[in-house]
C-alpha cells in the first residue's frame, strides 16, 4: 500500500513538472514578437533542412514550407518591422542559395501537380528579389510539366502524374493508386498556372486552369457540410461517400482559391463565383473550428480520437486574414476569431533552443495507396513537418500583415 502511495506521489510530482514546464514555454513564446517567432522557426527549418540525408529536396510539402517563408520574409521586409534590415537580407541571401542549389543540383522532370508546388515556392521567392535566374529556371520546368503531361479521365492532371516515379519504387505508383484528383493539387498547380497564364497573356491557358476548379468542386465538394473530400477515384465511381473531410484538404483549396483570386482582374467573368466560393468554405469550416484548441484533423469527424491539429488551424488563421486583406471576405466577426485563435495556436509551439522554435501538432502523412484513405483514419501527428512550419510562417506572415508591426 506504502508502495502504491510513493509511485502515485510521483506520478503527481511528473504531471505537476509537465504542466509547468509547458506553461512556461507558452508564455516565453508569447513574449516573442510575430517576427521573433518566425525567425526561430525559420532558424529551425534552415538548420534542418541543411543538415537534412537528401537537402532542400524537391518536393511539394517543401514547396508548401518555401512559400510561407518566402511571404514572411515579404512581410517583414514591407510592414516596417523592427528588426535589423541585415537580418532579412541574410535570409533572403541564404533563400537565394537555396534556389540555386535545387537548380544546380538538378531539376527532376516535374511530373505531377503536388511537385509544382516547388515552382509556387520559387515564384513567392520572386515577389521578394528581382531578380532570381534559378526561380525561372523552376518555373519553366513547370511550364514543361504543362505541356507534356497528359490529361486524365475527368481533365484534370492525375495526383501523382503518369509518369512520375517514387524513387524508393520501380514503377508508377499510379499502378497502384490508379488514376485520381487529389485536393492539395487545387493548392498547387491551379494558382501556378493561373499566373504563368495572366504573365503571358494567354486568355486560352487562363480560362483552362480557372476550369480546372470546377471540376475539382463538381467531383469534391460535399454538399450537406459545405467542405471538400480528398480525392476523387474515377475508376471507383462514387463521388461523395459518406465519411469525413481533411481539415488540411480543405485550407489547401482555400489558400489556391485565395491565391487565384490575388491576381485575377475583379472584372473577370469567373472572379465573383470563384470569391463566393471561397467565403462560402471559409464560414463552412469555421462551425468546426475551436476557438481555444484549433481544428480537428478530420474536419468533421466527432471521433475522441480526432485530435486538435495544428497545421490546419494556422492554415485557417492565414486564409481569414489573407481574404479581409484582399477585401474578397467582410466579416469582422470571423477576423476577429481568427485574431484569437493566432495567438491561442501558439500552444502548439516548442522553443528548442534561444534560436530554435519547433511546431508540433502536425497531421501527418499517409501512403495514400488507399482509396478514401483521409475519410477513414487518423493520421497520427508530427513534429516540425514541412506542411506545418509553411502554415504557422503563413500565419505569421499575415499577423504581421495585420498589425503592421511598426
Amino acid at each position: 500500500m506504502k508502495n502504491n502511495s510513493v509511485c502515485i506521489l510521483i506520478l503527481i510530482s511528473l504531471l505537476q513538472a509537465k504542466v509547468f514546464a509547458e506553461s512556461d514555454n507558452l508564455y516565453k513564446i508569447k513574449k516573442l514578437s510575430n517576427y521573433e517567432i518566425g525567425e526561430k522557426i525559420l532558424n529551425r527549418y534552415m538548420r534542418m533542412q541543411s543538415t537534412a540525408k537528401r537537402k532542400w529536396e524537391y518536393n511539394w510539402t517543401n514547396g508548401v514550407a518555401l512559400y510561407g517563408t518566402h511571404n514572411f520574409l515579404r512581410s517583414v521586409r514591407d510592414n516596417g518591422t523592427r528588426v535589423d534590415a541585415k537580418k532579412v537580407i541574410h535570409y533572403i541571401d541564404s533563400f537565394q542559395r537555396v534556389m540555386d542549389f535545387q537548380v544546380e543540383r538538378g531539376l527532376p522532370e516535374v511530373t505531377a501537380p503536388d511537385l509544382t508546388a516547388m515552382s509556387l515556392g520559387a515564384l513567392s521567392f520572386m515577389s521578394v528579389v528581382e531578380d532570381c535566374p534559378s526561380c525561372e529556371k523552376i518555373n519553366d520546368n513547370t511550364l514543361t510539366y504543362f505541356a507534356t503531361e497528359p490529361l486524365n479521365w475527368v481533365g484534370a492532371y492525375d495526383h501523382v502524374g503518369k509518369r512520375y516515379r517514387i524513387p524508393e519504387l520501380p514503377f508508377p505508383p499510379r499502378w497502384l493508386l490508379g488514376s485520381c484528383i487529389f485536393i492539395d493539387s487545387a493548392m498547387a498547380y491551379i494558382p501556378e498556372g493561373v499566373r504563368i497564364a495572366i504573365r503571358r497573356g494567354d486568355e486560352k491557358a487562363l480560362d483552362f486552369f480557372l476550369n480546372q476548379y470546377e471540376i475539382f468542386h463538381k467531383n469534391l465538394y460535399v454538399e450537406r457540410t459545405g467542405l471538400y473530400k480528398q480525392a476523387f477515384y474515377p475508376y471507383l465511381n462514387r463521388k461523395d461517400p459518406k465519411n469525413w473531410t481533411w481539415s488540411r484538404g480543405n485550407m489547401y483549396m482555400a489558400l489556391g482559391l485565395l491565391d487565384t483570386l490575388e491576381i485575377l482582374p475583379e472584372n473577370h467573368k469567373r472572379y465573383h463565383v470563384l470569391k463566393e466560393r471561397v467565403n462560402a468554405l471559409l464560414e463552412s469550416v469555421a462551425k468546426y473550428v475551436n476557438l481555444e484548441h484549433g481544428m480537428k484533423t478530420l474536419t468533421d469527424d466527432p471521433s475522441r480520437d480526432n485530435y486538435y491539429e495544428s497545421s490546419s488551424s494556422a492554415f485557417f488563421v492565414a486564409n481569414v486574414l489573407k481574404a479581409s486583406r484582399l477585401n474578397i471576405l467582410d466579416d469582422s466577426s470571423l477576423v476577429m476569431s481568427a485574431k484569437t485563435l493566432g495567438e491561442n495556436l501558439k500552444k502548439y509551439l516548442k522553443i528548442e533552443s534561444d534560436n530554435e522554435i519547433s511546431v508540433n501538432q502536425v497531421s501527418g502523412a499517409t501512403t495514400a495507396f488507399y482509396p478514401d484513405w483521409y475519410y477513414k483514419h487518423i493520421i497520427k501527428p508530427t513534429k516540425d513537418r514541412t506542411t506545418g512550419i509553411g502554415a504557422y510562417m503563413l500565419m505569421l506572415s499575415e499577423l504581421i500583415e495585420l498589425n503592421s508591426e511598426r
